[in-house]
């Protein structure tokens, strides 16, 4: 008789994945991540009952006072281990109020052996499009990056970078993959310490607030 092919998975947060885990975090015990935003009143922190998965998520919002085009807000985590050749990074999203948002902006960074490793894609909410940062530090249309993301529900996000080859390899958002194997990421010398940095950020599209919910931030390798 034919044997049943099965797959080794595990599931963290709702999420299912292969591979090592290198990081997770739902925020159900607060926001443990640098944060930064343009002005003095931004926000981030943790809400409840909005999440995705568990009782909290994190959301950050642009400054209040005097609202314009291009502010905005990061959160930022630094994962202090050697990176892997491979790694990809998983989280949920979900944007608020049609058009308010510009970029949601995702830095996914490798630091070894004194280069930084620059892998950065962003989704433009006005051209409705998944951009990355080349080699030579300029945004650059994804091919077939055309996705209309809805304000007011949860998105999927996933992006997988071979931090030996200096390529990114796919970025997943719902249903979608985007393959992105013949793309570069810049590659600069800085001299640092080995680790991983995750940076998302939102900004704004109007002179109007841009607010941005974030759970279950994975990295795998």
């Amino acid at each position: 008789m034919p044997e049943e092919y099965t797959r080794e998975y595990s599931i963290i947060g709702n999420i299912p994945f292969s591979g090592k885990v290198i990081y997770f975090d739902g925020f159900e015990s607060g926001v443990r991540w640098i944060a930064d935003g343009l002005g003095d009143d931004w926000t981030v922190e943790c809400r409840k009952d909005d999440a995705y998965s568990g009782k909290y998520d994190c959301v950050l919002t642009t400054k209040a006072t005097s609202p314009t085009l291009g502010d905005w807000v990061y959160i930022q985590r630094e994962l202090h281990c050697r990176p892997n050749v491979l790694a990809t990074l998983f989280f949920r999203w979900k944007h608020w109020y049609v058009g308010r948002l510009q970029y949601m902006e995702v830095r996914f960074n490798s630091f070894v052996n004194g280069d930084a490793h620059d892998a950065r894609v962003r989704y433009d909410s006005d051209g409705t499009k998944w951009q990355y940062y080349d080699e030579n530090m300029v945004w650059v249309d994804i091919p077939g990056g055309d996705q209309f993301i809805e304000d007011l529900y949860w998105a999927d996000f996933s992006l997988k970078v071979d931090f030996l080859s200096g390529k990114y390899v796919s970025l997943a958002s719902n249903r979608k993959k985007f393959d992105l194997s013949a793309l570069k990421y810049h590659i600069e010398e800085v001299g640092e310490g080995d680790r991983y940095e995750i940076r998302i950020t939102a900004s704004t599209r109007l002179a109007e607030q841009a607010i941005l919910s974030v759970d279950d931030v994975l990295v795998t390798s």
